[in-house]
């Protein structure tokens, strides 16, 4: 059996057990439609990221990548005897491909359904398809296969694969002089850089077994070596064909320190991909590597690495033969292979084209009118354009910016302004690991005086989508001060909490193997994006806050082992007579952002028995002794206190409704603390992210109401100048109703007024006429009570059916109305 969810996450469950046999990720978006084969080998998926994708049903390795819908797919079909493969989008089409070569060899037109979900369906034995259409009809559609199959191939048809290259490993290791030789560049020194870059190292057409053409690429990732970085470049581990781990085999001591944290999380992120590492020694022009041959075999074997090579990026030595053992090593009919039309193929070319020629910033408008200039045919719309684009987004090659409409080209620039920004909160005298948000956003904190953008008014846009990007990772906070807003840094504090304070028990351990300073970072701004805990001092190393009754609760994290700098342990502790429901949940939010954080199966739990009297800690192998004489205290070895033995470490990995609430805070927080960052911007290119559809009548309250939604990061159009008497409908209205994603419709005391009800009557038929790409309405309507209206309302009809935000009412349940406001503009709705 096959399942998927809103995770966009395919599993194959045993029907037995009930419980998940495979796991496969891959889509960047729901993933509505599923289809097994004929023969049960495969699965086919439907996805509203466009895209339809084939998967092997043992390994969860994806085999097939076919493009060619504009809007969100939502079904997939096989035709009975395997050979034809139907799916249906949003964008008003059913596609069939044939699934030996997965080209595209009919397209039908169907009406689009904004209520009804499209869906497609073979006949169980004939070859008769039936598709859903608009107003829940079914339309029915017979075949002639063996025709369709005999028809040549198309020729708008292209197939391509792209294989990905790694290059890891820790800071000051000579990555990006080694990288530069291995795509074909002159050798220079670098310093020890703070971004990623990606280079070519080959491009060619290879003609397939099934006669067709394809195109391969093979791309070498360069990634930053500081540790701050690497949950940010787990973002990036997905479909890697080789991996290169750089080690110092200059050092006596620690040679091989970073390695087991890279060999895990890259065997981690490959999901099924074949994945090959090997193990290099850079910089030996140095005098060689100081280990012996047998240590370099036992990592070899320990790891599970492919081969070694030493390298010198200085004097090519090595270099040439590293290279050729990247290319033999991609397995390319084990990678996926994209199957593609002529047009789609020479957008992304485009696009690849503008990024490899240096091109940082545009926006979607300008890149589109571009690409339709260079084209001799008038055939590329505004929906192609932007699937292609966010194709290459899920890759990681571009980024759209929240803000401005513009698209990143390099969105490894955010790379190297997060490091230098971070580096700059080091930096600061007090040692409390900031900046203000004022300088990040102006540059004004030391940067590399080489960077591409220096100088340049790109830069000013770049800054932004940093501070943006720090602050929605969690990697920093927005901290309130009379100074003024800083961004903090958790992990840049150089204060150390060199021991527990006195006065707190230490209660669990939290032993993993992950990326440590970024997961205590991300864990410390998580905790104060929270609720239920305010922060009370951070350090370094630790973190402490107060829960509901002002009772402390905090965490330690330490490297147990110095040669281990992957392995890591958070010990858990809490104010005396800290009540058992503030500690089962602070370990519990612990114990799950640990989950997500670390790297995938390695947390473990240890209950720790402290004497809160004399502060001596019972040995782990005293307490099992105890357990296995199933003994019901511990004895302190210092004042002889008795404490009992409880189930603590056990019930911290337990979920709990509690526990969802306290995720939605901190959801919420962090959204309001990102939008916050770029709020500045939308008010200045006037992007609104609400209407304030209302009578004039009530205009001091929708004010008021509209200065509660700019505390949350909310831009709200008011419309204070009036509408002038003769307008219809002013042509500012019409383009704020534009830029706007929602419309409150304001329900004061006087009812509504006529141009209130101009206003509404206007974005009601835009609502339902303008959808985006998943057959979402891009407007969405939202009915707003205030203070003085009756029980019974007088609502048009087509509000009645919505939900109400009620601001009638006071105090906490004032706010949590203005809350749910909030969640209503921001978020999409459901998609039918």
């Amino acid at each position: 059996m096959a399942s998927s969810d809103k995770t966009n996450s395919i599993r194959i469950w045993s029907v037995s057990s009930k419980k998940p046999l495979l796991e496969f990720k891959g889509h960047t978006n729901e993933i509505p439609g599923l289809a097994w084969s004929p023969d049960g080998r495969n699965i086919a998926s439907a996805s509203l990221d466009t895209t339809i994708r084939i998967w092997d049903a043992q390994s969860g390795r994806p085999t097939a990548q076919l493009e060619g819908h504009t809007r969100g797919a939502t079904s997939v079909s096989y035709s009975s005897d395997g050979l034809l493969l139907a799916s249906q989008g949003l964008d008003g089409t059913v596609r069939i491909w044939r699934c030996d070569t997965w080209e595209q060899i009919a397209t039908i037109p169907v009406k689009r359904s904004h209520f009804w979900p499209p869906g497609v369906e073979f006949h169980p034995s004939k070859p008769i398809l039936a598709t859903s259409s608009s107003e829940g009809t079914v339309e029915i559609w017979e075949f002639d296969v063996k025709a369709l199959l005999r028809q040549s191939t198309t020729p708008h048809a292209a197939h391509y694969s792209n294989a990905k290259a790694v290059l890891v490993g820790n800071t000051s290791m000579g990555k990006s002089g080694l990288g530069l030789v291995l795509a074909g560049r002159k050798f220079r020194a670098t310093e020890s850089t703070h971004g990623r870059h990606v280079w070519s190292l080959k491009n060619e057409t290879a003609t397939l077994a099934e006669g067709i053409t394809c195109i391969r690429e093979t791309l070498l990732w360069d990634f930053a070596g500081q540790a701050g970085y690497r949950l940010l470049h787990q973002l990036h581990f997905h479909d890697i064909a080789v991996a290169l781990v750089l080690f110092d085999s200059r050092s006596e001591t620690e040679p091989f320190s970073g390695v087991p944290y890279w060999a895990q999380a890259l065997n981690e992120a490959t999901h099924g991909i074949p994945l090959k590492k090997f193990l290099v020694a850079s910089r030996s022009d140095r005098g060689g590597p100081k280990v012996s041959k047998e240590r370099i075999n036992e990592v070899l074997t320990r790891y599970g690495f492919d081969g070694y090579f030493e390298t010198s990026a200085k004097r090519g030595t090595g270099v040439a033969d590293l290279r050729s053992a990247i290319l033999r090593a991609i397995e390319w009919d084990k990678l996926p292979r994209v199957s593609t039309n002529e047009l789609f193929l020479a957008t992304r070319n485009f696009l690849i084209d503008r990024k490899k020629k240096g091109l940082a910033i545009a926006t979607e408008a300008e890149l589109l009118a571009d690409f339709r200039q260079k084209r001799s045919k008038n055939d590329v719309t505004t929906e192609v354009f932007a699937t292609c684009l966010g194709g290459l987004e899920s890759t990681g090659l571009v980024r759209r910016l929240a803000f401005g409409q513009q698209v990143l080209l390099q969105p490894e620039l955010l790379d190297a302004y997060c490091g230098w920004m971070a580096f700059a909160a080091r930096d600061q005298p007090d040692g409390l690991g900031f900046i203000r948000e004022h300088d990040a956003l102006g540059g004004n904190f030391p940067m590399d005086e080489d960077r591409p953008l220096a100088g340049k008014t790109e830069e000013k846009v770049v800054l932004l989508a940093t501070t943006h990007e720090v602050v929605s990772r969690n990697i920093a906070y927005r901290q309130e001060t009379e100074q003024g807003t800083m961004l903090v840094f958790p992990s840049e504090l150089n204060t150390e909490l060199s021991d527990y304070p006195g006065g707190y028990s230490l209660a669990v351990a939290f032993q993993f193997r992950g990326p440590i300073s970024a997961i205590y970072a991300t864990l410390a701004v998580t905790f104060i994006n929270s609720r239920a805990f305010k922060k009370k001092s951070l350090f370094k190393n630790a973190a402490l806050f107060e829960g509901t009754r002002k009772q402390v609760c905090g965490f330690a994290v330490e490297y147990p082992d110095k040669t281990d700098d992957a392995l890591g342990r958070l010990t858990v502790f809490f104010e005396r007579d800290t009540v058992k429901d503030v500690r089962l949940l602070f370990l519990r939010f612990v114990n799950q952002q640990l989950e997500r954080l670390a790297l995938a199966g390695t947390v473990r739990r240890e209950r720790i028995y402290h004497c809160d009297a004399c502060s001596y800690t019972v040995p782990p192998n005293i307490v099992k002794l105890r357990i296995e004489r199933k003994e019901t205290t511990v004895i302190c070895a210092g004042c002889v206190a008795h404490m009992p033995i409880d189930d603590l470490a056990e019930k911290s990995e337990l979920g709990d409704k509690q526990l969802d609430e306290l995720n939605a805070q901190v959801e919420a927080e962090r959204a309001r603390q990102t939008r916050l960052t770029i709020l500045d911007e939308r008010r200045r290119e006037k992007e609104f992210h609400v209407f304030l559809c209302h009578n004039w009548k009530d205009k001091p309250v929708v004010n008021q109401l509209a200065d509660k939604l700019l505390e949350q990061g909310i831009l709200a159009w008011v419309d204070e100048k009036g509408i002038l008497a003769g307008d219809r409908f002013p042509k500012k209205l019409e383009s704020a109703i534009d830029q706007a994603g929602a419309l409150a419709v304001i329900i004061g005391p006087q009812g509504m007024g006529r141009w209130q009800e101009m206003e509404y009557h206007a974005a009601l038929q835009r609502s339902i006429e303008d959808r985006d790409e998943e057959g979402r309405s891009r407007l969405r309507l939202i009915p707003v009570l205030l203070p003085g209206v009756g029980p019974k309302p007088e609502l048009p009809p087509f509000l009645r059916g919505l939900h109400m935000i009620d601001l009638r009412k006071e105090g906490p349940e004032n706010r949590e109305q203005v809350r749910k406001l909030v969640e209503a503009i921001t978020t999409k709705q459901d998609l039918f």
